[in-house]
Parts: structure tokens; sequence; C-alpha cells
């Protein structure tokens, strides 16, 4: 948080400000909304509340902000309602320039000395602009400052970068918008330790062709260039402290590997890509190579399709089915390779980056995850006990987890209703599907809705199914999927990761699991089949 006063401020700022007003700047929060909206500003002064903000988004695309906003005071409970909008009018379609943003600030009457959390609330619209957890109090920063500096050259339209540690899921944690004018931009971090983070192009992230930049917010300086022809991020350059350096080197002797193997190589002509695909499929393959934004609910619609084209045999063409054999036979080579060279770092760095990459490991559920959790706690827990990577590890040890012949891993979570239920009371005695899924997770929808007509037929036999919602800032899109889909059984509530069950189902960085429990709590399988799962039932729980 960074916060100054008065005619200082208005010169900074180039913009007309109260005298004796205070203004903060670099704003923390719990949860932001979306890509495209950012709170840059706070004035706070004893006639006004003014609330600058950002939004982002693609050349040619619009924005419209309403005229029903209110700033919600949570200590308090008062609503004070919006003034005016300066800088976009009220209402209307505005439709971004070339520089992809446009700014406005949002007036509100002055806030009560005790409200220092407040939400930005946007009422009676589908998608609205919300921030929740605004806080204008003195929170002191992190002990470690680490000044993100950089330069982007030849893309005018690349207005916003996307900050966030590394293995957070951007579409449920904090992230954080970094502005990017002229060309330029500067973010001061704070962290209470080192910790691995994430930098991507805003626009990147619309488009979903996404090139991750990551360093260690360890202090000092972390310069960031990305030059005028660099599509893939091989040619940016990330320079910063010793960890930084260090796993920058760990991640280009894996990018070499993956180089030489020429796995990655782009060598599909259209009319190759056209022979590898069924018409069906490349028809949506075009559709998600467009770089155009798809709604929400078309891209649920998409994947639903291109999971029903994999399952009929019809999304490669026969050519195209060996062409990806052969294609997938050498990728398990190299992936073999890399994981071992993994391994091998992991077990001879004993620094917080080999710390870092156990930890992301587990995150993405890797396969070789578990062999390296001897080393964890002989070496790693030992040198680093306090460290937040080295807690979430040690919270998924035990003999506890997501896998085949290991207890399924126990945990509470509240109904919808807000009554808490504990897993392992509910499968007691029965076979078990613990589906694990997400209002904006289409694929996770799909399985769960097939697993449907196998609860309605063995609910009644021994067997039950316990739903777990991963959902961000609120539940009112899980019971719109709950009443649409028609789930039967009973689904707890995830929100905003606060138990870490993701985490601990070895789930973080995935929409969703379905794991399939014995009557004893043992795994048997993880993503079974509705089809496979009634196969188990019909050995298990006959009458």
């Amino acid at each position: 948080m960074k916060e100054y006063r008065t005619a200082l401020a208005c010169a900074v700022l180039g913009t007309a400000m109260t005298v004796g007003a205070r203004v903060i700047e670099n704003l923390d929060f719990k949860m932001a909304p979306s890509l495209t909206f950012s709170i840059n500003r706070v004035e706070l002064s004893d006639t006004a509340t003014r609330v600058g903000a950002d939004f982002y988004g693609l050349p040619g695309y619009w924005i419209s902000a309403g005229e029903k906003f209110v700033l919600h005071g949570q200590a308090t409970g008062n609503e004070y309602p919006l003034r005016r909008i300066e800088g976009i009018p009220v209402s209307q379609k505005v439709f971004l320039p070339d520089s992809a943003y446009v700014s406005a600030t949002f007036v509100f009457p002055p806030l009560a000395p005790a409200d220092t959390l407040v939400d930005f609330k946007e009422l009676d619209v589908s998608e609205p602009w919300n921030v929740t957890g605004l806080n204008l109090g003195r929170q002191p920063d992190g002990k470690i400052h680490t000044n993100i500096v950089g330069s982007i050259e030849g893309q005018p339209n690349v207005s916003w970068l996307v900050l966030m540690p590394y293995g957070d899921d951007i579409r449920l944690n904090k992230f954080r918008i970094i502005p990017v004018r002229n060309g330029k931009f500067r973010y001061t971090l704070a962290t209470d330790e080192p910790v691995l983070y994430n930098i991507t192009k805003g626009a990147d992230e619309l488009r979903g062709s996404i090139t991750m930049y990551s360093f260690f917010a360890e202090g000092g300086d972390v310069h960031i260039d990305f030059p005028a022809d660099d599509d893939d991020g091989t040619d940016s350059s990330v320079k910063g402290g010793a960890l930084t350096q260090r796993y920058s080197d760990f991640i280009e002797s894996r990018q070499r590997l993956f180089a030489e193997s020429k796995i990655n190589a782009r060598t599909d002509s259209l009319e190759a890509a056209r022979a590898m695909y069924t018409p069906e499929a490349y028809a949506i393959k075009d559709i998600l190579e467009s770089g155009k934004h798809i709604p929400e609910q078309q891209m649920d619609s998409i994947y639903q399709e291109l999971a029903r084209l994999q399952e009929n045999g019809r999304l490669f063409t026969p050519a195209g089915q060996e062409a990806k054999a052969e294609r997938d036979k050498r990728t398990g080579e190299v992936v073999k390779e890399i994981e071992s060279m993994e391994r091998d770092f992991i077990r001879n760095d004993k620094s917080l980056v080999g710390l870092c990459l156990i930890y992301n490991k587990m995150k993405y559920d890797a396969p070789d995850f578990r062999e390296l959790l001897p080393v964890f706690a002989d070496v790693y827990r030992k040198r680093f006990p306090d460290h937040k990577y080295t807690k979430a590890l040690a919270r998924f040890l035990g003999e506890e987890a997501a896998e085949p012949g290991y207890k399924v891993p126990d945990f509470s979570a509240p109904d919808l209703d807000g009554n808490i239920h504990k897993l392992s009371e509910l499968i007691k005695g029965k076979v078990a599907v613990v589906d694990l899924w997400a209002s904006w997770c289409g694929p996770c929808r799909e399985h769960s809705k097939a697993l449907v007509p196998v609860y309605e037929k063995w609910k009644d036999r021994g067997f039950t199914v316990v739903g777990i919602a991963r959902e961000n800032g609120n539940t009112d899109a899980m019971k719109k999927a709950i009443k649409k889909d028609g789930y039967p059984w009973l689904n707890l509530v995830e929100l905003n990761d606060a138990g870490h069950i993701w985490e601990r189902y070895g789930a973080a960085m995935g929409g969703g699991k379905v794991v399939l429990v014995d009557r004893d709590g043992t795994v048997i399988s993880i993503a079974p089949t509705a089809q496979e799962v009634e196969g188990f039932l019909e050995e298990s729980c006959k009458e």
C-alpha cells in the first residue's frame, strides 16, 4: 500500500484532488472480479470518496458502467451510493481505443472512519464490476519489497499485466493488475517471504494464449523486458536476484530438452491440420485459435462438444489418430527425460528453488511427486520449516491422499445453508464418489451430469455422491448450476479455497477431480467414467 497527501499528489497524478485528501495506491483487496477491471487509487477526504479505476480489454471491445454502484462498509454496514462517474458516460457502450484501456473515477460520499475495509459493488447486473475487501487502512506492508520494472516494445495495446503467485488459479485466487503506460511499467510487490510469482500480459490472458514469466520476490529489483517480436516468451529477459537466476537457469535447461526433441515445432500447414482433424473438430479448433473473446457460456458448449467428439471417436481422422499416437509416444519419452532432470535438480539444489519445485509438483498433481517426499522431509522441511511451501506440503503428507490405495483425504465443509459436514461421516460404510467440481468448469459439470442416473439407480443400495464446488466470491453461480444440471446429492462449498481441499486432492490447478472410494474409505480410482463407476457398483453392491 502506498499513500500520500495534498498538492504533491495532484501534481504526480495529473488530476484534480481535494486539498488535504489521503490518497492510497497499490491497494490490497480480498478478491477482484475479472482480468479487465482494476481499482488503482482511492482518495479519501471529508467531502467525498473518489475511486479511480481502469477498464481493460482488446481494441474494439466495449465496456459499460451503470449508475447503481455502492461502497459497502464492512465495519458499519453502511451503503454509500454513487454520486457520479467521471471519465466515461454512464450506462453507455464505451469502445476501447488502440491503447486497450479507459479510465474512470467513481465518486461516493465520505466514509465513516471505522470503514477501512469496503466492498465496491455494482448492483442489478449479471456480470458486475466488484472488488471485495478493499483495504483502506494502514495495514503494514510485507517485510520484503521487490520492485518489478520493465518495458514492452512495439505492442501499444499491451496496457496491463497480470501478477499472481506461481501455482495459483487465476479463476479463484487473488491477482494484481499492473498498468503499462507508454510501454513502461513499475510495481512494488510486498511479501513476507521469498516466493515465486508469475507475470503475464493481460491481453494474452483474454485470448487464452498465455506465456508466463516467473521470478522470485526476494527483494531488490526484477527487470522484465518484452521485445517487439517475442511471440512465445523465449526472447524476453527476466533478471533479478540469486533465486530468480537459479530458477531461470533451471527453466532454460528444461526448455533445451524440449527444443532438442522438436515435439513442439509448429510444422502443421493448413492442409495438414485439416487432414488431422475431422471437419467438425477442425471447425471448433478454428474458433478456439481465432484469438477472439469467447463468452463463458459458449466456451462451456464448445468443451461439451469436444468431449462428445472425443467419446465418439470423431475428433481425429484415421491419419490424425496415427500421427497423434506417434507424437504422444515421443512426448511421453521427452517428459520422462525432463522429469528425471527435475528430480535430480531437486535432490541436489537444497534452496528455496528446489522446495518450490516440489510444491509445484503437488499443485499440478505430478505423477512423480510422492517419490520426492523423502527429500522434502529429510532436507527442505528442516531447512525451511516455516515457509508457505513447507506448510502446504505438510498439509498433504500422511496416510491420506487422493490416489489409489490411500485413504481418501477427509475434510469438513459447509453446505449451501451453512451447515458443516465431515466427508468421512457422509461416506462411512458406502461406496462413494467424491466429486470436486465448479460452476465455471464445463468438463467437470459434464462428468457430474453423467453420474446422475448412476446415483438414482444405486443410492438405496450402498452408494452415495458428495459434491464439493470450488467457487469464487459467492455461491450464486453454484446454485444456478445445481438447478440447471439437476444434481440430486449433497453439495458442499469450497469458497475462495478456504479449506485447501483442492490442494489436498492434488487438483489445485484444475477445475475438479472425480474420486471413487470403497466402503472402508480407500481410494479405488481417479477420474472414472460413469460407466466405470457403475461397473464397480455391480460387483461391490450386489443385493
